[in-house]
């Protein structure tokens, strides 16, 4: 398939169309795709989550069934007969094993050798508990990740407001779930860092995670921030932060060659990289060409932003965990988060701190 550098290309599906078709390129269809993770001889594999299946595309485009016949299920089985709920987030191990979670709170192996999917995890209720295999509860597991060898995989609980990770015992060949963050069900606990990982609360707005396997490092992606979740030391901390969108950032990768963040950013339709700039230090946005520093308590943050005649003004705001966002321009107080008057005629919009 001839990819053009720089431009959007279809690979697969029809662009505004949606059924469960398989077939070439421009005649396959996709009902809402959810994931999706690069397989063997350049093929791709899609959580196709209305459609109750996991796809295969290979590198011509053509779409084909991979797993689950399109109906309900919550049993093990023959991987193209057995029925699964819709399915969410996807992964491969170096074997070609796939794991996926599907919304009835299950987490499936496919075994490449017998063909067969197995549930390795999740009693199938809405719930939070630990425990090996089918003891284990979840509330919607939208992301994991698997190592090389399919021995451990970490997941983004995200009603649970946690990070999950599972753990191959090789002599029973069980799963068993642990939760290395506070489990928050309930969204009482703000994002909390630079704590044991115990101790550490991701938020409830956790979209997405990535794992550095040398270095034992979870990221993840919550509230427009990056969190770092490091295991060998037992400390979490903020490392990023990208200041024009909230709740708008979705997926992203970490490219560990040039320590850059690869993000969705899906209100402004595009796919930003965010570099390295850890908090504390100033953060400058192309877009609204603002500076962001973030001050030592991790609780207010001061924009600036130059004028033409390269005046600088200073907007300065407060995040309260209780009550919401207290915003202050130039020493006023603007209850209103939408736009605010700096007192001279020039105005900070709110996609300009995203706050």
């Amino acid at each position: 398939m001839q990819l053009d550098v720089g431009n959007t290309n279809t690979i697969a599906g029809v662009p505004g169309a949606r059924g469960n078709v398989t077939g070439p390129k421009g005649v396959g269809r996709f009902n809402r795709v959810y994931a999706v993770e690069a397989y063997n001889n350049y093929s791709y594999l899609v959580s196709d989550h209305n459609n109750r299946s996991i796809r295969i595309v290979d590198k011509e485009g053509t779409i084909e069934n991979f797993i689950g016949n399109g109906s309900w299920g919550n049993n093990d089985g023959d991987r193209l007969t057995t029925g699964i709920n819709n399915p969410l987030a996807l992964g491969v191990d170096e074997n070609f094993n796939v794991y996926f979670s599907t919304n009835n709170q299950l987490i499936y192996k496919m075994n490449v050798e017998t063909d067969r999917i197995e549930v390795i995890a999740g009693s199938g209720d809405y719930n939070f508990n630990d425990g090996v295999g089918r003891a284990a509860k979840f509330r919607e597991v939208w992301d994991l990740k698997v190592n090389n060898d399919g021995s451990i995989l970490y997941l983004l609980d995200r009603w649970n407001a946690s990070i999950r990770k599972m753990v191959l015992d090789q002599e029973s060949g069980k799963y068993e779930v642990s939760t290395i963050t506070i489990a928050d069900p309930d969204g009482q606990f703000p994002i909390q860092v630079n704590k044991a990982l115990s101790e550490t609360s991701i938020g409830r707005e956790a979209y997405a995670i990535d794992v550095d396997w040398e270095e034992q490092v979870i990221f993840v992606l919550s509230q427009g921030r990056i969190l770092k979740l490091d295991e060998i030391n037992n400390i979490s901390s903020e490392i990023r932060i990208y200041p024009d969108n909230y709740h708008k950032l979705r997926d992203f990768v970490y490219h560990k060659p040039t320590d850059q963040f690869i993000v969705t950013d899906t209100d402004w339709h595009r796919i930003i990289s965010i570099k390295e700039s850890p908090v504390n230090t100033n953060l400058y946005s192309e877009k609204s060409n603002y500076f962001l520093y973030s001050h030592e308590d991790g609780s207010t943050y001061s924009f600036y932003k130059l004028k033409e005649n390269e005046e600088i003004l200073e907007a300065v705001f407060k995040l309260n965990n209780n009550s919401g966002t207290e915003i202050w321009l130039n020493g006023r107080y603007n209850q209103n988060i939408g736009i605010g008057d700096s007192g001279d005629g020039n105005y900070f919009e709110e996609t300009d701190y995203g706050y």
